[in-house]
């Protein structure tokens, strides 16, 4: 599993209580906060079957660019994985222009990736 860092201390935390092996796809203040898609390819190992994120990202309150976005759902179709979207801020967005669609209205654009999504409707 690679899970967003930094996070939700509990999003780690669950993710290993489970026995998964975690790798932390770090952002970095000093690279702006930007999701470094290399970095989560690397991570990515033969039995890796999900990638947790958070957008609005907790604790920065940056969004996903939407290049970005799309990019990494192509990874997640294109290594068979399941996006677990955490959405708990959508809709808190200082600028509604940048709110991504929520990843569980994208599965029949992007057939093949799987998604799960949390938000506060749950």
């Amino acid at each position: 599993m690679v899970v967003e860092a930094p996070s939700y201390g509990v999003a780690v935390e669950v993710a290993r209580s489970t026995g998964a092996e975690v790798s932390l796809w770090k952002r970095r203040y000093e690279d702006g906060w930007a999701h470094d898609l290399a970095e989560l390819e690397r991570l990515l190992r033969p039995d890796t079957k999900l990638v947790y994120i958070n957008s609005p990202h907790n604790p920065t309150g940056t969004p996903m660019a939407p290049a970005t976005y799309e990019r990494l759902l192509d990874i997640v179709r294109e290594h068979a994985l399941v996006l677990f979207s955490d959405e708990v801020y959508r809709g808190l967005e200082h600028d509604p222009g940048e709110r991504l669609p929520a990843a569980c209205d994208l599965r029949e654009e992007r057939p093949g990736a799987l998604v799960a999504r949390v938000d506060e409707h749950l």
